[in-house]
């Protein structure tokens, strides 16, 4: 399933993280999307057809898939 999209996890103690190769930054006013940075680690929680659920220091919002491969 995480194979779609390219990604290298990296290990914690209970979760697999991702590392973001590209920027994202949410509109303003958008509940539904996690704006992260270049080099943050999260971790997936759903995969959708063009974004992926993740979870960054506790918070939860899609991302697209791109910006967690190469």
């Amino acid at each position: 399933m995480l194979e779609q999209f390219n990604a290298i996890p990296r290990m914690s103690s209970s979760k697999a993280l991702y590392e973001v190769i590209s920027d994202f930054i949410a509109k303003d006013g958008d509940s539904q999307h996690l704006s992260v940075m270049k080099g943050d680690d999260v971790s997936v929680i759903k995969e959708e057809t063009d974004c992926i659920t993740v979870e960054r220091e506790g918070k939860i919002g899609l991302v697209p898939k791109e910006i967690l491969g190469s």
